[in-house]
């Protein structure tokens, strides 16, 4: 999906820019860290049409929050990521895109309420929030640069704080969508059944 393109074509961009939707969308991501593919799409594109309100947590370069705004264009997006250095590149690509009167981006940890609110998140405010968060356990190893292992590895127990966080910024009756794999669904049960009702499962296959 790679876009031979100049630095002109994307500012800012750390990795040649990538392709999505057939071209509707050009995202540039990092070299080093996660990097978006089907289930970022997928991810996006699962959020309601009638949403109006989106918070994405861990939003990387925001490819799931592109893809939502792409498909609806009622839509307004807050992405929420701990890493500063990925701000700029995430602010660029809803310029790039025409989303940036549409869309924000905040640092922080947002498995800390401290945090959360002082970048302004507020309670019950998001009729979707969208998660992917890291795949993998910190105890099962790491990837070879920093931010590739930040980006795909964390600490069991952290799960359950990030669908916390859903739960308290999605409003009544609002969607909350994590993608993730099928090892951790016991653990995304436990942490969705005290908090939500009407919990649906999709497996996916690739």
């Amino acid at each position: 999906m790679s876009l031979d393109q100049g630095t002109g074509f994307v500012k800012r961009q750390t990795a040649p820019p990538d392709a999505f939707l057939g071209g509707r969308l050009v995202v540039a991501q990092p070299k080093n860290g996660f990097r978006a593919g089907f289930d970022s799409v997928l991810l996006g594109a699962s959020v309601g049409r009638n949403a109006t309100s989106l918070l994405e947590l861990g939003a990387g370069a925001g490819v799931p929050s592109l893809v939502a705004l792409a498909h609806n264009d009622k839509l307004k997006a807050t992405l929420i990521e701990f890493d500063a250095s990925v701000h700029p590149l995430t602010t660029s690509n809803l310029k790039d895109n025409a989303f940036a009167d549409r869309g924000r981006v905040v640092t922080a940890d947002l498995t800390q309420p401290a945090d959360r609110t002082a970048a302004g998140l507020a309670s019950d405010s998001f009729t979707a929030v969208i998660a992917n968060p890291p795949f993998f356990d910190s105890a099962s190893g790491t990837s070879p640069s920093p931010e590739r292992s930040a980006a795909r590895h964390m600490p069991s127990d952290l799960l359950d704080s990030w669908v916390r966080a859903a739960a308290t910024h999605a409003t009544p009756n609002g969607e909350v969508i994590f993608i993730h794999v099928p090892q951790s669904l016991p653990a995304l049960l436990n942490a969705f059944a005290p908090r939500f009702g009407a919990v649906t499962i999709l497996p996916l296959a690739t």
